[in-house]
């Protein structure tokens, strides 16, 4: 709300991270430039305007302090059994082998449905679950450029193998979950993955996770010791 003369005029706010943009009558801009009941808030600019656009409205930008807002964050565990090679190694890992893969999935809501829950751990298994265990689960994963391995695979029947955009190491399996499938499996659950681990053994695994400030994608490796 913005206040003049007495009275309060309802602005159209715009959000963006933490800076909220809002379109008020030009007149009330001029004459008040000041915000009524929220004192948290200040007017900082005004941005210039197209006469032909609307001219009896200026566009504000209202910069907010940062405010603690919670996310809430669930992890959904799962178990899978895949082989693959990686191509150029140059070591061991160039030749076909296998893994016991497990995969945490971490996903965030800002609200919680009337049960309590960001999502129920049981869906959140039928939705991550169900990829892999159609596309990855006793499957061998390689490369799109590892032309060797698939004219290898397609010899054998029957064949089970999935072709990934890039050499199928922790990091990338990491990656390609987070960035093309949790998008498609998850759309509707009201979640969103922010974080996807890659176990390939108990002491190694590779991690993909959203920057919240950029919104890209990081991948990076550990070497810790867990139980399964």
């Amino acid at each position: 709300m913005l206040r003049y003369a007495n009275r309060l005029c309802t602005l159209t706010l715009h959000r963006t991270g933490y800076t909220q943009f809002a379109s008020a009558p030009r007149n009330i801009c001029e004459s008040a430039l000041k915000l009524g009941e929220v004192k948290s808030w200040h007017f900082t600019t005004h941005y210039t305007f197209s006469e032909t656009e609307n001219p009896r409205f200026l566009l504000l930008q209202l910069s907010l302090p940062q405010k603690n807002i919670m996310s809430l964050t669930i992890m959904r565990r799962i178990r899978f059994c895949a082989g693959h090679r990686l191509l150029r190694h140059g070591g061991m890992c160039e030749h076909f082998h296998g893994h016991n893969y497990v995969a945490d999935f971490f996903v965030e809501g800002d609200s919680q449905d009337e049960v309590g829950r960001v999502v129920d751990f049981s869906e959140l298994k039928r939705r991550v679950k169900g990829w892999i265990d159609e596309n990855w689960d006793h499957a061998f994963l390689i490369s799109h450029e590892d032309d060797n391995a698939r004219k290898a695979l397609e010899m054998v029947e029957p064949s089970r193998f999935y072709v990934l955009p890039y050499n199928p190491t922790a990091e990338n399996m990491a990656k390609y979950l987070l960035e093309e499938v949790c998008p498609q499996v998850l759309d509707g659950s009201g979640a969103n993955a922010v974080s996807v681990r890659i176990w390939e053994t108990q002491d190694s695994y590779a991690e993909a996770s959203v920057d919240q400030n950029s919104g890209q994608t990081s991948v990076g490796s550990a070497i810790s010791s867990a139980e399964f």
